[in-house]
């Protein structure tokens, strides 16, 4: 049996390989198989995705001016999974206020 790739549907692509992590046509192809990540539950792969996206590359690439609230928004759904509001770990601060 053939070994799963890492991140599965964004390996496939191989825009990474062939251009690079933080390549525009690499982070303008990341948005969709993050959201699909986010669907599954596996925010870490989502994340990794949505972090390695240059905005300003992407943007510019594809003359699209909602993609940096976009990837904000998603990187904010991912925050609210993992109850990290604000700048921290949200447990630490439950652990104290009860």
């Amino acid at each position: 049996m053939m070994a799963r790739p890492q991140t599965g549907i964004w390996r496939s692509r191989g825009s990474e390989k062939g251009f690079g992590p933080r390549a525009g046509i690499t982070g303008g192809s990341a948005h969709a198989p993050a959201m699909c990540l986010m669907g599954l539950n596996r925010f870490e792969e989502a994340s990794r995705l949505l972090e390695n996206i240059d905005i300003d590359t992407v943007t510019q690439l594809s003359g699209d001016a909602t993609v940096s609230p976009s990837i904000a928004l998603a990187k904010g759904q991912i925050a609210a999974q993992r109850e990290d509001f604000a700048s921290g770990d949200l447990t630490q601060s439950r652990q104290t206020s009860i």
